[in-house]
């Protein structure tokens, strides 16, 4: 029996590779000498391509210019100053030069801010004699103790902080100066000047008013001056009143209740009492000058005031020994030469040695007149602040220290 095979190849010939599609497996498990000797050459030849570079392309002019100009500029010599180093990062370089510029440009700022902080009138420029002159504290350390006081109270104002405008209302209470001379001071104009004195002046006032202090009987006998220790030593006040000139009211009924027949002027009138040492413990409202001593004491609250056993000490004008025996205390006035050609020895005596220690309270009202506020004659404009006014004056005249040793 015949059989025929039709035997296909894939590839038009047989294979020996046992995964190619022409493959036809053999028993025979030999391969001829020449296709092993092919194999052996197609192998070397690919070996030899592999090691074999490339075929390199044909270099563009332009790009051999670009490459010859860097060997160029990399073979040039380098040059630097002395003492600087090339930096090879450009950006980097501009960056260190853009922080030496705002450097310096910063400390200028900082100078300038300190020549026009110099140039300005502040309080921080002031040293102790020039505010002692202004104010009449008498250090920068006492004006920012005051300041502290009152500090969280007042807003700025402007570019005038809460120290300058203190230092704008001590300064009119102390020199008596014009809105107009402060605005060119403070290189403000004069409405915001007024501003600052009708709005901060209540708020030291109020916060000052603790100095004006009513000593117990105690603290009055440990301070005691020699001076009262023999014939006042129960001394608890001394009292006087004085009156500041003000210009004339425009209203009549003020002008009357203002017209002081002592001074012959329109006036307001306070009572001052101060301790044996010196310091001021009592301040009256202000009054109309008309009103006499006497009312002025009783209607001051002062009486209220007084303990058993206390001696006040005033001018003959208090004629209130009768007011003062309700509450235990005695009055202490020159005697008079009523019905008398003239005082006895005794009575001589006596006005001289009280006249020593009174003088005190007329020691004490000079340094309260001494913001010159309160004198010669107050603007009418300035009445309706007089409270508070004498009340400042009077609670930093505290601050100056005693007056009786």
């Amino acid at each position: 029996m015949f059989i025929s095979f039709v035997v296909w190849f894939f590839s038009g010939k047989p294979s020996d590779d046992p995964g190619s599609p022409s493959y036809i497996p053999s028993i025979f498990s030999f391969t001829s000498q020449a296709k092993q000797s092919r194999r052996v050459e197609d192998r070397y030849e690919r070996l030899i391509k592999r090691r074999t570079p490339a075929p390199v392309e044909p270099i563009n002019e332009n790009v051999q210019l670009a490459a010859d100009a860097l060997l160029d500029l990399q073979n040039a010599p380098l040059f630097c100053d002395r003492g600087t180093d090339p930096d090879p990062d450009p950006l980097e370089a501009n960056l260190r030069a853009l922080g030496v510029q705002y450097a310096e440009l910063q400390d200028e700022h900082k100078g300038l801010q300190e020549n026009v902080r110099k140039g300005r009138f502040t309080y921080t420029n002031l040293n102790n004699e020039q505010m002692r002159n202004l104010t009449g504290l008498k250090s920068c350390a006492l004006f920012l103790w005051v300041l502290s006081l009152i500090s969280m109270f007042i807003k700025p104002v402007g570019k005038i902080c809460p120290g300058d405008q203190l230092l704008l209302v001590l300064m009119k209470l102390r020199l008596s100066l014009t809105n107009a001379d402060l605005a060119i001071r403070f290189k403000i104009c004069p409405t915001i000047v007024s501003k600052i004195f009708s709005k901060c002046l209540p708020v030291i006032s109020q916060n000052l008013k603790f100095l004006i202090e009513w000593p117990s009987k105690a603290k009055v006998l440990k301070n005691m001056p020699s001076c009262f220790k023999h014939k006042y030593k129960n001394c608890r006040v001394i009292i006087d009143c004085t009156e500041v000139f003000i210009q004339r009211p425009a209203n009549l009924d003020t002008r009357q209740v203002c017209y002081s027949n002592y001074k012959s002027h329109n006036t307001i009138k306070f009572l001052v009492g101060i301790t044996p040492y010196g310091t001021v413990s009592f301040l009256s409202q202000m009054w109309g000058g008309r009103i006499s001593d006497k009312e002025l004491t009783i209607q001051s609250g002062f009486l209220e005031k007084l303990e058993y056993g206390d001696v006040v000490l005033a001018d003959g004008g208090f004629l209130i020994s009768e007011e003062l025996a309700i509450y235990g205390a005695s009055l202490a006035i020159p005697p008079f030469t009523r019905g008398k050609k003239q005082l006895s020895m005794k009575e001589v005596e006596t006005a001289r040695r009280l006249s020593r220690v009174r003088i005190h309270v007329e020691r004490a009202i000079e340094r309260i007149k001494n913001f010159r506020i309160l004198q010669p004659t107050m603007q009418i404009s300035l009445v309706r602040h007089a409270d508070d006014i004498v009340t400042v004056c009077a609670a930093l005249t505290n601050l100056m220290g005693r007056l009786v040793k």
